[in-house]
């Protein structure tokens, strides 16, 4: 029989990747959501449009990194570690000071929009638009604290709500903005700010009851010294998703930035799945920080998690090249194993920087992120005008693999774990194994021949690290439990209903 506390421990790591695949749920519709309005926004949009939308939508993602300094982060470890004062306080301490920080600035921005609108997008004439990008900008940053307290209350299928109702409406209000009023770039501009204005508003509207007249000058204070520290590591991720098309676009063609933003989202699916890690892990680390097995129960995540990443990694790497084709953008299925194998290692950082987030060392990783940045512009220099999209793929995963070595590193500093090695070493060799040697064999053949090798390489996985003793034998024992329990519990409902 499996050990009393290891069943504790295999509890809550499930109940942990309950809630993230609830909160990837929504981040996957999203995805799903940007490849759907890429069509409606070819067939309506000139490329010079698309140009300047793709461009007002850059900025305005690193303005809301800007913009919420970190305050997401900062209030899930005040509301959950901290513990100095009641959450409905810090609720209204946290939201207060965004939306009132927010506004001076995006009124400022506002008026200084013309030469903003030149510097950015090359004339003022787009100066109009860029207001109405500022507008979303600002409701975009009032989710902020209302998201974070559901992730602290782990209420992920409301969160999950929120977010497919947002990419919803996003999707409704493009398509009748460009296919039935024609209103070309100023209706996707205004399509994408009423979106987030109605979801600012459904998000703040959780957060009602907690508005209250209080202000704490001293949660404040250590909210933001968690926080700013946050802001250019986030500023720097968010470089690393976006310079490679200007570099593309500057050395190679626009063919090639399209091929490669095909083959970057199909990629990117692994990206959502550790967003949505990221927003259950705080504050389960937080809540198993105060309790003796801890660090145990850091380590067996970690493994579980690689286990999961590296499985739908091997997915979307055997299956995503025939979607790929299908559309007839082949050359952007070669782009997909890197961006795969660069958001394992951002994975990685995401679930071991316990150290950094328990001794709030968060500038730590601060500079891991921005120097991994750096080095990205370099490679991207140096790679892309060579090997073009093949080029920027490989320096987007050089650089991934900074970022969760370095992060891991640091945090093993500040805060020891024995993490499974060996184990991780397991996956680490059939995954490789299966991605760069049976791949290839699948090609051979007919179609259906090679989605049925694929699909018994897909499966081999969890065999093959069966063969190799990768699963302990109280693990095997918590899965025979727990299917007992299924088919027992499915036994007394048809016991029942006759």
């Amino acid at each position: 029989m499996h050990r009393p506390e290891n069943k504790a421990l295999f509890d809550e790591t499930k109940d942990a990747f309950k809630h993230s695949v609830v909160y990837g749920g929504g981040s996957v519709l999203r995805n799903a959501v940007a490849l759907l309005l890429i069509p409606l926004y070819v067939t309506f949009l000139t490329e010079a449009e698309f140009g300047v939308l793709t461009l007002l939508e850059a900025t305005a993602r690193l303005l809301v990194v800007i913009l919420q300094m970190g305050m997401g982060s900062a209030y899930i470890l005040a509301a959950m570690h901290e513990e100095t004062t009641d959450r409905r306080t810090t609720v209204s301490t946290a939201f207060s000071f965004l939306t009132i920080s927010s506004l001076i600035l995006i009124a400022t921005l506002v008026l200084l929009r013309r030469p903003l609108a030149v510097v950015l997008l090359g004339k003022a004439k787009y100066q109009a638009l860029l207001a109405l990008m500022l507008a979303s900008v600002f409701f975009q940053t009032l989710k902020t604290v209302p998201l974070a307290k559901l992730r602290v209350e782990k209420r992920s299928k409301l969160y999950s709500i929120l977010a497919a109702l947002t990419a919803i409406l996003l999707v409704l209000f493009c398509f009748v903005a460009l296919a039935l009023l024609r209103k070309g770039l100023v209706g996707a501009v205004a399509a994408n700010t009423i979106a987030a204005v109605v979801a600012g508003a459904l998000c703040v509207a959780t957060i009602r009851k907690d508005l209250l007249r209080r202000f704490s000058t001293a949660c404040l204070n250590t909210m933001l010294k968690f926080g700013l520290p946050l802001v250019p590591a986030a500023l720097a991720g968010t470089a690393l998703t976006v310079a490679d098309r200007y570099f593309l676009q500057h050395y190679r063609t626009l063919d090639e930035v399209g091929l490669y933003e095909l083959g970057y989202r199909f990629g990117m699916v692994m990206g959502l799945a550790v967003a949505a890690v990221q927003m259950a892990w705080p504050p389960v680390m937080y809540a198993a920080a105060k309790r003796e097995n801890a660090r145990e129960f850091y380590a067996l995540f970690l493994t579980y998690f690689i286990f999961a990443m590296c499985l739908a990694g091997l997915g979307l790497v055997l299956f995503s090249p025939d979607i790929i084709h299908a559309i007839g953008w082949g050359e952007a299925a070669r782009v997909v194993p890197w961006i795969v194998a660069s958001y394992v290692f951002w994975g990685i950082q995401a679930v071991t920087n316990v150290g950094v987030s328990l001794k709030k060392k968060t500038h730590h990783l601060a500079i891991v992120t921005v120097a991994a940045a750096g080095l990205n512009l370099l490679l991207n220099r140096l790679l892309i005008p060579a090997h073009g999209l093949t080029g920027a793929a490989a320096a987007t995963l050089i650089s991934y693999c900074v970022i969760g070595v370095g992060g891991a590193a640091v945090s093993l500093r500040l805060y020891p774990i024995r993490y499974e090695y060996g184990r991780l070493l397991k996956i680490a060799v059939v995954t490789l194994v299966l991605s760069l040697v049976i791949f290839p064999v699948s090609r051979l053949g007919s179609f259906a021949v090679g989605i049925g090798i694929k699909a018994i390489c897909f499966l081999a996985f969890p065999v093959i690290l069966y063969a190799v003793r990768f699963f302990r034998p109280d693990e095997l024992e918590y899965v025979r439990h727990s299917l007992s329990l299924i088919a027992s519990s499915r036994k007394g409902n048809v016991a029942d209903n006759d």
